[in-house]
């Protein structure tokens, strides 16, 4: 059963493709797999992680190069069957909901081979029993994003999107590249019972490098800060792959990487001082990044670098059990924001721009409605699944340890305002302000289908109940759930003295309701798009603040640009000097150096050589003679001389 949840995601790839199977058939045969492998994947679920007992799978031996012996092993610990429920059920209700949403595309079933595709490889990630095995599901999602970003590689916005993702995620593979071979020089295995056994013995420098090199890999693959603008970037794939590279798969693949060094990380403190600083600046700049985007999907997009930054912060504090959950929950609620952001693209005429959008309260109202749940959740609104993982991280957060978690704190609470804060924009520019999108298409506006509607709902039912379910199972005290495989040392124990000390936790439970309120008086529902050169990429609130008051325009320009000047940096001085070293590199040494002592170099001297030996060829015997003679005295002088 175990191996056939890793197998049934590549046959359903194969499928979708197959000539026999057809246009239609193709990708229902794909979507049934995926959806017996998530029911196999809660069974799996029960009897590993519920039952305690963690199963292991030895399919063979790879190779052995002296002391290193690496097999093709997987593990189903309790750590690998939570992430398959947020990777198999979004996969599973992604492909239904593309069934209907790529109806008329004519390249169908090529798309749902690279979905199936994609659920192999992020299966083969969490599943590896070693960091080799690891490495090959880590590229191989990197490979099928690449392609599933790419999909309509007619359009050269997809091209560049998709060349700048795979690009980034290639600087985070090399820094886990290195990771990897400094793990072998260290612990001499790569298998992590070997590993995380020998965590306490190895030298801190070490073993902090070795973090390091992990951190940068997550970085990229998770869109921290400093690699993380390929997420916005990959907006340009359909909106059924944002929902799945966004919300339980190819971002996560980097918390889970964190989360599964758990032994390790625990014994450095500077690599968990690293890594809560990075969650709490990539919070709030994902925040401050999505409260001035006007595209609908990208500035889900920047929630999701700012709810990644809040698993990172729990990882950086020792909370990996809360980094967990809030990952699974976040799954829920973010896919249904991506799938009900494809909703309402699909039924206005493929229009993403918020200020083109309003008033599809009254003609969206089922969308309207699911968009407000995952809303709320993303907001941590009282009792929904958000509200579980999210209030009780900024609890954690605020027991005293030092002032790198004084600082996440910080960080971490004045993003969770903005998250409210861009999401209550989203809702209002979107569904409550005046219709600003041409009155033409208002005939068009429509439901989704049946088929993208059960998706929706069912994502709708994850996004309210989830958390109140299973808050226990991952947060209760005395639970010895992830005990085999989540390690918090025990000075870096902080779940009793949260639960039991005062703070002013209970005020945080009213932080994002109250913020929505006040959005309502904040963000005009009247305002309408910007025709101006200056302020026409800028968001509605901005624009129309410049109009009303002349004496601040300078300030709200300043801040707008302050706030993106991250972004600017990344975008145009570091991404394009590495360009320009690239160019140089490539033809100095690869065109250059590497190519004369190689190939090139070899083929141009035989040809010389050849040249200078064939004027020897004049036709005359004597010459031959002389050659002859001249040869039989040069080699033995040569011999003389050297021996």
């Amino acid at each position: 059963m175990y191996l056939s949840i890793v197998i049934l995601p590549l046959l359903g790839g194969l499928l979708a493709v197959n000539r026999k199977c057809g246009v239609v058939w193709g990708p229902i045969l794909s979507t049934i797999c995926i959806f017996i492998t998530a029911i196999l994947g809660t069974i799996a679920f029960f009897e590993a992680g519920l039952s305690e007992a963690p199963v292991y799978i030895n399919l063979g031996h790879w190779f052995q190069s002296g002391y290193l012996n690496v097999e093709w092993s997987l593990v189903f610990d309790s750590l690998t069957v939570s992430m398959l429920l947020p990777v198999l059920y979004v996969s599973a209700l992604v492909q239904l909901y593309s069934l209907s949403y790529m109806d008329v595309d004519p390249h169908k079933s090529r798309f749902f081979s690279y979905l199936s595709l994609f659920s192999f490889a992020m299966l083969l990630l969490v599943a590896g029993e070693n960091l080799l095995v690891l490495f090959v599901g880590w590229e191989g999602v990197g490979l099928v994003s690449y392609l599933l970003v790419n999909f309509w590689f007619t359009r050269l916005a997809a091209n560049f999107a998709a060349l700048k993702a795979f690009l980034i995620n290639r600087v985070g593979d090399t820094g886990l590249a290195l990771g990897l071979l400094l793990g072998i020089a260290i612990f001499g295995d790569l298998s992590f019972a070997t590993i995380f056994s020998m965590a306490s013995y190895i030298n801190g420098d070490l073993l902090t490098i070795f973090i390091i090199f992990l951190v940068i890999g997550a970085t990229a693959k998770s869109g921290q800060m400093g690699l993380s603008t390929w997420l916005t970037a990959a907006m340009e794939g359909p909106t059924p792959v944002s929902a799945l590279l966004h919300a339980a798969t190819m971002v996560t693949a980097g918390v889970y990487l964190l989360m599964r060094h758990s032994p390790l990380i625990e014994y450095s403190s500077t690599g968990l001082m690293i890594i809560a600083l990075l969650g709490g600046f990539s919070a709030l700049l994902g925040a401050a990044g999505g409260l001035l985007e006007n595209d609908m999907k990208r500035v889900i997009a920047f929630s999701t670098t700012s709810q990644l930054g809040y698993m990172v912060v729990c990882i950086g504090i020792s909370q990996h059990n809360i980094a967990l959950f809030h990952l699974i929950n976040h799954a829920f609620f973010k896919a249904l924001l991506f799938l009900s952001a494809g909703s309402v693209i699909h039924a206005i005429g493929d229009i993403q721009d918020l200020r083109k959008m309003g008033g599809l309260i009254l003609l969206l109202p089922r969308t309207y409605a699911v968009m407000l749940l995952a809303s709320l959740s993303l907001m941590a609104f009282p009792f929904m699944t958000g509200f579980y993982s999210k209030d009780f991280l900024l609890e954690l957060i605020l027991v005293p340890r030092n002032s790198t978690s004084a600082m996440a704190y910080i960080l971490a609470l004045v993003a969770a305002v903005l998250s409210a804060t861009y999401s209550a924009r989203l809702l209002i520019l979107a569904f409550i302000s005046k219709p600003n999108y041409p009155r033409i298409i208002s005939p068009l506006i429509h439901e989704p289908s049946s088929l993208m509607t059960i998706p929706l709902l069912v994502l709708a039912v994850g996004s309210v109940f989830f958390g109140y379910l299973t808050h226990d199972l991952f947060l209760g005290l005395g639970n010895t759930f992830y005990q085999q495989v989540l390690f918090i040392h025990p000075n870096h124990l902080a779940l009793l003295d949260a639960s039991l000390s005062a703070s002013s936790g209970y005020l945080l439970e009213y932080l994002p309701p109250l913020t929505l309120l006040l959005l309502f008086t904040l963000f005009p529902s009247n305002a309408k798009p910007s025709t101006s050169a200056t302020t026409s990429s800028m968001p509605l609130s901005l624009s129309a603040a410049m109009k009303d008051s002349g004496s601040n325009q300078y300030f709200y320009l300043a801040m707008y640009t302050g706030i993106l000047s991250h972004f600017n940096i990344l975008n145009h001085f570091i991404i394009q000097r590495t360009l320009k070293l690239s160019v140089i590199i490539y033809r100095s040494i690869d065109k250059g150096l590497l190519e004369k002592c190689g190939p090139l170099g070899l083929k141009q001297l035989f040809t010389s050589l050849s040249f200078i030996v064939e004027q020897f060829s004049t036709g005359f015997v004597l010459h031959y003679a002389f050659i002859i003679v001249a040869t039989l005295v040069f080699i033995p002088f040569v011999y003389i001389l050297i021996f």
